[in-house]
């Protein structure tokens, strides 16, 4: 194991290289998105839409513990030469999870009209356009997760970040041709989503199809899902959030908000594609080894070089992403005061977001309570300080760094148990 160990160690600059560039470019495509239609889309549209991507951020975040128990149970049946028990992994979480998607999707359907009304929306039409795309939204992290844990990154990325790419040139078309509206926007969303989830699942029926006979069990994947399903679910309570408080507590300024949340919640997810190349090699069902730290260290310094690089720009110049995403030329000092106020609230959350994969890849969940706790002090701090928009965001910003402190302690904390890695299943 600590040959393999120190396998992973190597290749983690390599990886991580591949998926920087590759989420690079995927975030350049999200990027040119955000611009066109910031720039196409009036003013209440994008605020629309900004308020529904972010409902399937908070969706999403959860769904990464599914990707996340995919990543850890295939990266143990990779490391056993297992192919079968990865095989199974895939379809039996497919059928389950698209068991589970179908009447979700109908009940988001039967109360498109409340959630329209929630966020002031003129029409229910991209809540639809949510609901119909749900099936295959909730597919994609069981196959993309298979391909992280058996460290096929070009093929995720083609999966993952190639929906960025499909986005846009179908958003670019719809807006365009069809009608400037959140309804064509979202749309292009749903099908870029689409195409990932084909892609993913393909890929790996590909990649196993020559497995041998059927696996009759595969063990440990439920406990470990609801633990990570926990945890992150707490989390995107703290990352994702924001626009939909700020959209229900003031309308009026929403739209601007979800402007500067865009570039603030972009150093978040900085270190994402260095946590997704982490994950696999530092597996365990519990304990530290010391390849897993140092490669914990190199990710977290590379993480919080590429932070504190983003934090500076925006600092030192907050016109620039606002010139560059939406064509504001000439910012009022309030929106610049937001744009810095949003950035400094979201960083720490980058560096929580990668020790946070450390301690699910460790199998350890013990912060799950106190993370939850975090949460809840979010939704009742916005509730009783919402006075304004920065009040809000000055709330996110405390919890924020208490999430970060918790899990340098969980890290740093002595008595941590220190062994070999996990058997395969």
């Amino acid at each position: 194991m600590g040959e393999n160990e120190s396998q992973f160690e190597g290749k983690l600059l390599s990886h991580s290289l591949l998926l920087v560039v590759t989420t690079g470019i995927a975030s350049a495509a999200a990027v040119v998105f955000h611009m066109i239609m910031g720039r196409r889309l009036e003013e209440s549209e994008y605020g629309i839409l900004a308020a529904l991507l972010n409902m399937m951020l908070v969706l999403s975040t959860p769904l990464d513990a599914l990707r996340n128990a995919m990543a850890q149970f295939a990266a143990r049946a990779h490391r056993a030469n297992d192919p079968a028990l990865v095989r199974a992994i895939a379809w039996r979480w497919c059928l389950r999870i698209g068991l589970l998607s179908l009447p979700l999707s109908l009940a988001l359907w039967l109360l498109h009209g409340p959630i329209a009304g929630f966020f002031h929306l003129q029409s229910p039409g991209p809540v639809l356009i949510v609901a119909l795309c749900l099936p295959p939204f909730m597919l994609l992290p069981v196959a993309a997760g298979i391909l992280q844990g058996i460290q096929r990154f070009w093929i995720f990325s083609a999966s993952m970040h190639g929906m960025a790419l499909i986005r846009l040139a179908l958003g670019y078309g719809f807006v365009a041709l069809l009608g400037a509206t959140a309804f064509y926007a979202v749309l292009a969303h749903g099908l870029a989503t689409l195409y990932g989830a084909l892609a993913a699942i393909l890929s790996v029926w590909w990649i196993t199809r020559g497995a041998g006979p059927a696996v009759k069990a595969t063990r440990g994947i439920g406990p470990y899902f609801l633990g990570a399903m926990f945890m992150l679910g707490a989390y995107g309570i703290l990352m994702n959030c924001d626009v939909m408080i700020v959209r229900h507590f003031y309308p009026n300024e929403a739209d601007a908000y979800a402007w500067a949340a865009t570039i603030g919640r972009s150093v978040v997810f900085l270190p994402m594609p260095i946590a997704m190349a982490m994950f696999p090699k530092v597996i365990s069902s519990g304990a530290s080894s010391r390849s897993s730290r140092l490669i914990l260290l190199k990710a977290l310094g590379m993480v919080s070089a590429m932070i504190g690089a983003g934090v500076a720009v925006c600092l030192l110049w907050p016109k620039l992403p606002l010139l560059i995403l939406y064509g504001i030329r000439d910012p009022a000092p309030e929106l610049l005061h937001l744009v810095r106020m949003t950035m400094l609230a979201m960083c720490p959350l980058g560096i929580t977001y990668l020790l946070l994969n450390f301690e699910m890849a460790q199998h350890r969940f013990g912060t799950v309570p106190w993370l939850a706790l975090l949460a809840v002090a979010y939704v009742v701090g916005v509730w009783r300080w919402h006075g304004s928009v920065l009040a809000i965001v000055g709330v996110l910003g405390a919890v924020a760094t208490a999430s970060a402190v918790l899990y340098l302690w969980a890290l740093l904390r002595p008595g941590r148990p220190a062994a070999a890695a996990a058997p395969a299943h």
